[in-house]
């Protein structure tokens, strides 16, 4: 709900059925109004009769500084639709971690109609891919006053693996976030210069903190920086981390983390959470993948049993805590070859071992070879492997006949496979582009289709128009990336049309290549 002193940017005021949105400095009221002073300014811009925003709730969103002014009654049919429009809206973008927002509207939805939400919810585990959303619901059904919606989640979370269910765990109570920009080959020039001015940032807070100085204006600057709410809260957390210095000899640097808290519910997990984690921990304890979880997720688990209090099992105990994992376990596994400097025998044990790509990566105590890189492609899944073809380029891997054969038949296995993004390998022939032989390309592409066909099913015929206006670059582009998509998808008839002056088919030849 809305408080004072909340920073506003814009509102939105429902007025007999409809919506009316407006910048916040339209009105004529003082920064942070209380909800009278803000109910009395709209009124006047909206040239309202006094007194009738009288009986309307007051909604704030933090993250993004949206105020709704909507009627504190029962939901008529028109704003009933308006939330669930919202939440079906929402479903569509990816809220890349930035839940704030999404769990306010979630909120809402399960206080107004929470027999609908509880329904949408088991439809959404089955429906939706994106991850962050089926948080969102798992999160406000534990939050739920409602026994029966906290009895759902109970039973949808035990499927859930177990970094999900400690992200859970966060967006309820709130969580602590890194403030980072990550730069990679294919960034932007401008996204390169916030690089830069934020190891500026980092330099300054590093020299302040030796000075034993005051940090709080340059953590006022960092808020300014991310563009943050000045209620916000940052932390700064020194380390001393291990490198050489400009003489080539080895010391020890004072580094920095940034981080913001990112509120949750604001509610403590409830006992049937804690309950519902203790069964999910024990189940996982029991089956055959602990041992491969106890690898692939150590902080989310130890997180789990520290958070709940959750007395781990004598294994779990071993592994996660004391670190002193038995002979045969993965973990015990690892810390042998790491030690390993003959390639042929790292390559031996780690496929032995079946120790995952992403782990197997960081074990190899000097530069991969060839012989490394096939272990690590053979312990790769096949969503891994369109996720690093850039770095397994870098290392040469496409330049090794042996290597580059077992690629492309990795790349023929994931046509089939459950767990692949269907964009994703479109996305790494746009950012390796002419680093690709053709033959890698066209397995990238064939995955491409593979994938969207199985996913979706475009029956009617149809057709796709674009603008190639000189003016139009980016529409030509955006048109290209639908059509690669859509094409695929369609059992009927699909057509393609580019217009200027005059408009211009361009004729699918192929019917399995749609994309290319």
């Amino acid at each position: 709900m809305y408080r004072q002193g909340m920073n506003i940017t814009h509102m939105h005021v429902f007025v007999n059925g409809e919506g009316r949105e407006f910048e916040f400095n339209v009105l004529d009221v003082e920064e942070h109004p209380t909800e009278a002073q803000l109910k009395t300014a709209c009124e006047i811009y909206l040239n309202l009769e006094s007194g009738l925003l009288r009986n309307f709730q007051v909604e704030g969103y933090e993250a993004s500084g949206l105020v709704v002014l909507r009627p504190d009654s029962v939901l008529g049919k028109e704003d009933e639709y308006t939330v669930r429009a919202r939440i079906f809206d929402s479903l569509i973008n990816c809220p890349h971690r930035e839940m704030g927002d999404v769990l306010a509207l979630h909120e809402l939805m399960c206080e107004e109609d929470p027999e609908f939400y509880a329904h949408m919810a088991v439809w959404a585990m089955k429906n939706t891919k994106v991850r962050d959303h089926k948080e969102a619901f798992l999160t406000v059904l534990f939050g739920s006053k409602h026994a029966l919606l906290r009895d759902t989640a109970f039973a949808m979370i035990q499927d859930f693996p177990a970094y999900q269910v400690a992200r859970i765990r966060s967006h309820m109570a709130g969580a602590w976030k890194a403030l980072e920009i990550r730069v990679k080959k294919d960034s932007s020039a401008p996204e390169k210069k916030r690089a830069v001015e934020l190891k500026l940032l980092k330099k300054a807070l590093i020299e302040v903190h030796e000075a034993n100085g005051d940090l709080t204006n340059i953590l006022d600057k960092v808020r300014t920086f991310f563009k943050l709410n000045k209620d916000v809260q940052v932390r700064t957390r020194f380390y001393r981390q291990k490198g050489k210095n400009k003489e080539g000899a080895w010391t020890k640097f004072n580094r920095v983390k940034i981080e913001a808290f990112q509120k949750g519910l604001r509610k403590k997990a409830p006992k049937d959470m804690k309950e519902a984690v203790r069964v999910f921990l024990k189940r996982l304890e029991g089956s055959k993948s602990f041992d491969y979880v106890c690898v692939r997720q150590f902080n989310a688990l130890k997180d789990l049993y520290a958070s709940f209090h959750i007395a781990p099992s004598t294994l779990a105990d071993l592994v996660l805590f004391k670190d002193t994992p038995p002979e045969g376990t993965m973990r015990y596994e690892m810390k042998a070859i790491a030690k390993l400097r003959d390639p042929l025998e790292w390559a031996t044990r780690v496929v032995a071992a079946d120790i995952p790509f992403s782990i197997a990566a960081g074990l190899s105590p000097i530069k991969l070879t060839p012989v490394h890189l096939v272990a690590l492609i053979n312990q790769m899944s096949a969503q891994e492997l369109l996720n690093n073809l850039g770095a397994l380029e870098e290392r040469g891997a496409m330049e090794n006949a042996e290597v580059k054969t077992l690629i492309n038949t990795k790349l023929k296995k994931a046509k089939t496979s459950d767990k692949v993004d269907a964009l994703k390998a479109q996305k790494a022939v746009q950012v390796l582009g002419e680093k690709l032989s053709s033959d890698v390309v066209e397995n990238l592409t064939q995955v491409t289709d593979a994938q969207v066909s199985r996913t979706v099913a475009i029956k009617r015929r149809t057709i796709l128009a674009i603008d190639a206006s000189s003016s139009m670059d980016q529409a030509i582009g955006v048109g290209k990336e639908l059509g690669a998509i859509i094409a695929p998808s369609c059992k009927s008839d699909f057509a393609c049309v580019s217009f200027n002056d005059m408009a211009r088919e361009h004729k699918v030849t192929d019917p399995d290549k749609k994309s290319s």
